[in-house]
């Protein structure tokens, strides 16, 4: 193999092998070099990870295998997370059946401590979305026991200190592995699958919070996709990646990561949101789906922020025990240039999918989620966004 063509560590260390054999001048250039050379490539890969000072690890949820597909929001100073689905006691691959849940657990952040209620959510459920609205938290869609998608929707609330759930307007449609954004008083959802093991839809749907009143919005011109990621800015609607399911002719179903992006500006009266325009916007540097939801939004950097997701090439990986992992990229989308950044990476140990993620302020938790292929975690990433900076 040709010399240019290695790693520059593979490089450098090569060279350094011949230094022995070379005069005494050009032993010191090279040496130089050689340590010149490591220490940029050592702070190029050090600049690829995220500061410490901007990511902890707050108390986990009181569950010792956690959840994938969770309902999270803020309700006042409190931290709601319920539902979620996992795997009792074998993998998939071994013959587990994964079980979904109704566990409702609420994290004190002045207490820094957490509390599972004797409430209970009315079924198990996980996969759908969850918006904070006036003391409570609504609860959409998902999936129950055995992936049979469900219309409900919950609202569960704190009323003279104690928890309350009520059931409010069902869904028009079932859906699973949506995002949504609340914007006011209203919620957009795009993206999920609406039927057991069907194809995603290309519905996109309103709901007035006040009113309970669903209407339709126009179609996503785009790919029909499952595990979007979602952020609202400005009062619009931001719709990223997802995963595109396509039938193949041996009766399989591939997945393909897609890489495109969309801005849903809202036509909007004193009523409250009425129609709105689908705008493409920059591709990604590349497909990270089924990242924690919804994106982080820095407002003051006009930023939205991705971290991680699943790429391509790991969707197509079929074997288990040989999981590379998922992709531990974190990106930027500038709103006013169009344009993505790289704000570094995760540290492997943090990556996870199929997740909430709750903004409150500055800070932005992940919640739960999955780590590896029927693997969950109970740990909660907190991460200080105002600590986050470009590096490219």
């Amino acid at each position: 193999m040709h010399l240019l063509s290695l790693p520059v560590t593979t490089y450098w260390s090569t060279v350094a092998g011949q230094v022995g054999k070379m005069n005494k001048p050009m032993k010191k250039i090279i040496t130089l070099m050689i340590v010149f050379t490591m220490l940029l490539h050592t702070e190029e890969s050090q600049s690829q990870t995220l500061l410490p000072s901007s990511t902890e690890e707050i108390s986990p949820i009181p569950d010792p295998l956690g959840f994938a597909g969770m309902y999270a929001g803020m309700v006042g100073d409190e931290l709601i997370a319920a539902g979620g689905a996992n795997f009792l006691d074998k993998m998939p691959w071994e013959g587990g059946n994964k079980a979904w849940h109704d566990d409702i657990f609420v994290y004190s952040l002045p207490h820094k401590s957490w509390e599972k209620l004797s409430l209970k959510l009315p079924k198990a459920l996980a996969y759908g979305v969850a918006i904070s609205y006036q003391d409570g938290l609504v609860v959409f869609g998902g999936s129950e026991q055995d992936n049979v998608p469900s219309k409900a929707v919950y609202y569960l609330h704190k009323k003279d200190k104690t928890w309350h759930i009520e059931h409010w307007e069902d869904m028009p449609i079932a859906l699973v592995n949506m995002c949504a954004e609340r914007i006011g008083e209203q919620v957009v959802f795009a993206a999920g699958s609406d039927k057991l093991n069907s194809m995603p839809t290309d519905q996109v749907l309103l709901f007035d919070l006040k009113n309970q009143v669903w209407s339709a919005l126009p179609t996503l011109p785009a790919a029909k996709r499952i595990n979007a990621v979602s952020a609202k800015i400005n009062g619009q609607f931001y719709l990223f990646t997802g995963i595109e399911l396509v039938p193949e002719a041996d009766g399989k179903i591939k997945r393909n990561i897609l890489q495109d992006a969309y801005r849903l500006t809202l036509s909007k009266t004193n009523d409250g949101i009425t129609s709105g325009t689908w705008e493409r916007l920059a591709d990604l540097p590349q497909g990270m789906a089924a990242g924690p939801l919804s994106a982080a939004v820095i407002k003051k950097r006009n930023q939205i922020v991705l971290f991680g997701g699943l790429d391509h090439q790991t969707a197509q990986h079929a074997d288990p025990v040989t999981h590379p992992g998922f992709l531990p990229d974190v990106l930027a989308y500038d709103i006013k240039t169009n344009s993505w950044s790289v704000l570094g990476n995760l540290d492997k140990k943090q990556i996870r999918l199929t997740l909430p993620a709750v903004q409150h302020a500055d800070q932005y938790y992940l919640i739960s989620g999955e780590v590896g292929p029927g693997v969950r975690t109970n740990s909660i990433l907190s991460i200080q966004l105002n600590k986050l900076k470009s590096i490219k």
